[in-house]
């Protein structure tokens, strides 16, 4: 989408850059002495970035892999509620202006990242794994989520607006 990628010049400069994870994934997070235990980290790209980028890969993928398996209207408001939760806790002790830039910078590469997953599962030449399959067929739903919230990304609305509006919209992907 071209409008992601304008949006990545106005959006995504951050001065400050720590040392992210880089594809932090619900399935790069494993449990080995059960979800009560500490968590592993499998399979890190280890790079310096904003602090957005792992949260916003986590947000994506959590995102698709729901919109894949379709668990129905209450697991979705649960998963966006929880992803909302989860994105206040990282904004906690910004102050406003730095919250506003954060959350369009984590919205714009949420957007980045599921573009780029649906993408390359609508190209691939191979056999696609289910979840792949299953994005395919959610592919419109998918594209319109993502044409709405980088329309209202570009149009410099309220970045809490967004967000919000975001949520909402991920969570009727997620039914």
């Amino acid at each position: 989408m071209p409008r992601l990628h304008r949006l990545r010049a106005t959006v995504l400069p951050q001065a400050r850059q720590v040392l992210a994870y880089g594809d932090l994934k619900p399935e790069h997070v494993a449990f080995p002495d059960g979800t009560a235990g500490r968590p592993v980290f499998i399979d890190p790209g280890l790079l310096l970035a904003g602090t957005s980028v792992d949260a916003a890969k986590l947000i994506s993928r959590t995102v698709l892999l729901l919109a894949a398996a379709r668990p129905g209207p209450q697991v979705a408001r649960q998963a966006a509620d929880g992803i909302h939760g989860f994105a206040e806790s990282r904004m906690r002790g910004l102050s406003t202006k730095s919250r506003r830039g954060w959350l369009r910078e984590l919205l714009a590469l949420w957007l980045m990242d599921s573009v780029n997953i649906l993408t390359t599962y609508l190209s691939a030449a191979l056999p696609l794994p289910g979840q792949g399959t299953a994005l395919i067929g959610r592919a419109v739903e998918l594209c319109r989520m993502a044409d709405q919230i980088s329309t209202e990304l570009a149009d410099r609305s309220n970045a809490r607006t967004v967000w919000e509006h975001a949520l909402t919209e991920a969570q009727a992907v997620m039914s």
